[in-house]
């Protein structure tokens, strides 16, 4: 129930009415359901129905149960053989991000205001982890080279090579670079 004021004029005083409040609910007048709100018996059999049933598939333990379904996924993944999707896609990543690295490491090292850097070249990138080792040999191999000063030299110059690096490739962040400078003359031996 709801008071509500009416004025009636400035000479007399406010009176109270007392109004019976509406139902919120649609369907519902004075508080009781009507026939289309009301819960039908046939639906209310399906569902008593359809719970049985549920209960009664639930009840029974199977293989699997408790398993987090993702895992399970794996698993099943693994069993059939199948590989990662895009894998091939992946390794041609690395070899194109490898070969943008080394590109910009090479022009890097021929504009480099030092002389020893200019005489170095990268011959190869190797992957390993987060860190890319720069191989680095000499660029005329009929030249000597003091692999020690040339070391020192390109340690010195990594952070100038590392912003080369930033700017050329297309990540969001640059990799760990480490660098070896080869003698002329060596090889690459597989293990």
């Amino acid at each position: 129930m709801r008071f509500s004021t009416i004025p009636r004029s400035s000479n007399t005083m406010k009176v109270l009415t007392m109004r019976k409040a509406k139902s919120r609910i649609p369907g519902a007048t004075g508080g009781t359901l009507s026939k289309a709100a009301a819960p039908q018996p046939r639906r209310q059999a399906q569902r008593t129905e359809r719970a049985r049933e549920l209960r009664e598939v639930v009840a029974v333990v199977r293989e699997g149960d408790g398993i987090d379904p993702r895992e399970e996924a794996k698993r099943k993944r693994r069993a059939s053989g199948a590989g990662r999707p895009g894998l091939e896609r992946g390794a041609h990543r690395q070899e194109r991000f490898a070969a943008q690295a080394q590109q910009a490491l090479d022009s890097a090292l021929q504009l480099a205001a030092e002389p020893l850097l200019n005489a170095l070249t990268v011959q190869e990138i190797v992957p390993q982890g987060a860190t890319l080792l720069v191989v680095a040999g000499p660029r005329d191999t009929s030249v000597p080279l003091d692999v020690t000063a040339a070391t020192q030299a390109i340690q010195k110059a990594s952070s100038m090579l590392t912003r080369e690096v930033a700017h050329a490739i297309t990540r969001k962040e640059t990799p760990n670079l480490s660098y070896i400078v080869l003698p002329a003359g060596a090889e690459r031996v597989e293990t």
